[in-house]
């Protein structure tokens, strides 16, 4: 039984391997917590989406635990309202 059971987090900020919001997300699903996570929103001509890209490489290592990844830009209440 993990620490984290049972348990459900929003995780914001997961810029690559390094950030210290994914360094917390892997204990916490280690811990078998779920998570969401967020990603800055591509730009429309962005074909290969890359900053969603950078997270989902990572996600997508714990396919029971990271439950969504979806844009959200922390600076405009629009983004904030709609991700919630």
């Amino acid at each position: 039984m993990g620490m984290f059971d049972g348990k459900k987090g929003l995780i914001l900020g997961v810029a690559n391997d390094r950030s210290i919001a994914w360094a917390i997300a892997q204990v916490i699903m280690n811990e078998g917590g779920l998570c969401g996570f967020n990603h800055l929103p591509d730009k429309p001509d962005d074909e290969r989406q890359r900053n969603r890209r950078r997270v989902t490489n990572l996600t997508d290592q714990f396919p029971e635990r990271a439950r969504f990844v979806a844009p959200l830009d922390v600076q405009k209440d629009d983004d904030i309202a709609a991700f919630m």
